[in-house]
């Protein structure tokens, strides 16, 4: 893994590991701990992983909700980043096992690759900014995270900026020598590859099932959310995960001319690869994407916006880096009477902190958009272009004297991707060569019917002005993309 180079991140996440870890020049490593998951049950963690999981990097993901904002909705998705990195930890193990099982994978599938992708899994949430996902878009917009991604793009280009944080936070120099120290004749650990796994990229192509575990189609991690997230909201998911590890393997995939060693699954192992793709679209549809999820993370980012914007300190940082957010956890938000001082910001906090939360001014859908809009709502679509929105919202705003600006957004979800489909090979018969699940499972199909029956997109506003809102909306979005809407993009929201 290159270094982060010309943009000072590189030299910041180091100063924020120091800090954070001002008081642990070495570890206290005393006995290995047994720790109860709700999910996962009783598991044991080795002396050197117990004493990594107590350093504050990794405590502070205690304060760090793992959904984000959705609590506000879903009253018992209150769980952690910290729950994650434990059952992340637990599922790395479970997954390699099931492939040492076999005979032929016993040669590569050693102790110190599996304790190596622990370390990764303790570390893979380490750079997440406050509420998880909730102002990825505006940390992702910072100008030295784009210049960073464009100009590592081989290696960085689909990265997140938290696998990005999480990766060199891994590789910084103080959390290197805590490792070396703490775990020193007990294991061997590749930090490299452990750093690598978090982001995705694999220095050697040939090896690539390694970064799969953490990484890949049917990796630890979305083998704990898809169970966690779910539970905690109230709506229980399940993979078949005892199939899962009966049929999973490593082969040998050709592509693009190059021999690589991948994870796949053989034929009867794919129910359970179908089960993580359809309860990755449930917990979109029915948690990721609620609206009311959705307007809780805009109202977030205003206030992140406010406070930039009026130059106020959050815990002391002023947000000029996109790294300043590690510094901070939900409580800051929240609990910063610094914050408190400003009377707009002051409201704009305790609207989301006690549940007043904006409205849906204008639902923009397949069903709520003329039929001759169609072109210019596939083009809305696939903007990413999180300050081309945020000044197209300030339009709709237009000065609006009952709410301000940062009350005000157009917040287009993401579409959830299948990308597992295209990258999960299956081995249909023994001797056959291995081919993808979207050669057995329709996947770009149902993306695309996705997009149109289930995606929503919205503008929100306060209650008080989402009727002028919503005329101002209906006047951009026409000028915009030459959408136009039908009275159900208003009426379903109640304007009247």
């Amino acid at each position: 893994m290159s270094e982060l180079k010309n943009l000072n991140i590189k030299d910041e996440i180091e100063k924020y590991v120091n800090h954070m870890c001002k008081h642990h020049d070495r570890l206290n490593v005393r006995d290995g701990k047994v720790i109860h998951d709700a999910i996962w049950g009783t598991r044991r963690f080795k002396d050197y992983e117990v004493a990594l999981l107590d350093i504050p990097i990794i405590q502070r993901l205690r304060q760090i909700h793992q959904t984000g904002l959705a609590y506000l909705t879903f009253p018992s998705a209150s769980h952690t980043r910290f729950e994650h990195t434990l059952g992340v930890t637990v599922q790395v193990s479970k997954l390699l096992e099931a492939l040492r099982g076999k005979e032929e994978n016993k040669s590569y599938i050693n102790e110190d690759l599996i304790n190596t992708l622990r370390i990764s899994a303790i570390f893979h949430d380490a750079g997440h900014t406050p509420f998880s996902h909730a102002i990825e878009e505006i940390v992702e917009s910072y100008p030295e995270i784009v210049k960073f991604k464009k100009d590592n793009h081989d290696k960085f280009g689909t990265a997140k900026a938290h696998e990005i944080f999480s990766a060199h936070i891994l590789q910084s120099d103080r959390v290197r020598n805590l490792i070396k120290e703490c775990v020193k004749g007990k294991a061997i650990i590749d930090i490299d590859l452990a750093a690598a796994s978090i982001i995705g990229h694999s220095p050697d192509e040939s090896d690539y099932y390694k970064i799969q575990v953490l990484n890949g189609p049917f990796d630890a991690d979305k083998l704990d959310y898809v169970h966690r997230d779910g539970e905690a909201s109230g709506l229980p998911l399940r993979v078949d995960l005892d199939r899962l590890w009966y049929s999973i393997d490593v082969s040998d995939i050709t592509l693009e001319g190059k021999k690589s060693k991948r994870l796949t699954v053989d034929y009867r192992g794919m129910t359970s690869l179908e089960q993580i793709l359809f309860t990755k679209m449930i917990l979109f549809t029915t948690i990721y994407q609620h609206h009311k999820v959705r307007a809780s993370e805009c109202m977030l980012r205003g206030i992140i916006e406010y406070a930039k914007n009026k130059e106020i300190q959050i815990c002391g940082h002023s947000l000029n880096s996109p790294v300043d957010f590690l510094y901070i956890t939900d409580a800051d938000i929240f609990g910063n009477n610094a914050l408190l001082k400003d009377n707009n910001l002051h409201n704009l906090i305790h609207n989301l902190e006690y549940r007043r939360l904006l409205k849906r001014a204008i639902i923009i859908s397949n069903n709520t958009i003329k039929k001759d809009s169609v072109g210019g709502y596939n083009k809305l679509l696939n903007i990413k272009d999180y300050k081309f929105l945020r000044e197209l919202a300030n339009e709709i705003w237009d000065g609006n004297k009952d709410c301000l600006k940062e009350e005000v957004w157009i917040d287009l979800p993401n579409r959830p991707d299948f990308k597992e489909a295209d990258k999960a090979f299956i081995t249909p018969l023994p001797g056959k060569k291995p081919i993808t699940l979207s050669e057995f499972f329709p996947v770009g199909q149902w993306s695309k019917q996705y997009s149109f029956s289930r995606w929503r997109g919205h503008v929100f506003a306060p209650e008080k002005c989402k009727k002028e809102i919503a005329e101002n909306s209906k006047k951009i979005f026409k000028r915009e993309f030459g959408i136009k809407f039908e009275p159900e993009a208003t009426d379903l929201c109640h304007n009247n």
